[in-house]
């Protein structure tokens, strides 16, 4: 019996709307369903990670996040847009680009949930390659 590989047939992860209250343990479990349901498009993934990854880098560069947090989140809602056209351009992303979408919009003004949104994305990014390169 085969594993169907394309979106349809795919369930919807359940994700949480409180990302700040997630531990270690929580965000192993979401990266590692959402590694394996996303499995391919490594080239549109990585992008999507990249952009992430950019605003990471500057968000780790400030010392007082509590500052900086609106200007994360902002930036990040920028991500939304490439999230929207990679998904044009390879309708098997159309899920991807929701679940990111709906942790993003989901984001919390407060330094616990944009630090797990990061965290998220560098483990989601592991497990995708992982089972990308796996299949």
């Amino acid at each position: 019996m085969g594993r169907k590989r394309g979106a349809k047939g795919r369930k919807d992860l359940d994700l949480p709307k409180d990302i700040g209250s997630l531990d270690g343990k929580d965000i192993n479990e979401i990266a590692e369903k959402m590694g394996e349901k996303h499995q391919g498009n490594k080239t549109q993934v990585r992008k999507i990670y990249n952009d992430i990854k950019k605003i990471q880098v500057d968000w780790n560069a400030v010392e007082n996040k509590e500052e900086e947090i609106q200007e994360t989140i902002s930036a990040l809602n920028l991500v939304r847009p490439k999230l929207a056209y990679a998904a044009a351009r390879k309708k098997d992303l159309g899920s991807l680009k929701k679940e990111i979408d709906d942790l993003i919009e989901n984001l919390n003004e407060e330094v616990e949930d944009v630090e797990n949104f990061f965290k998220l994305m560098e483990s989601f990014i592991g497990y995708h390659r992982y089972f990308t390169e796996k299949r």
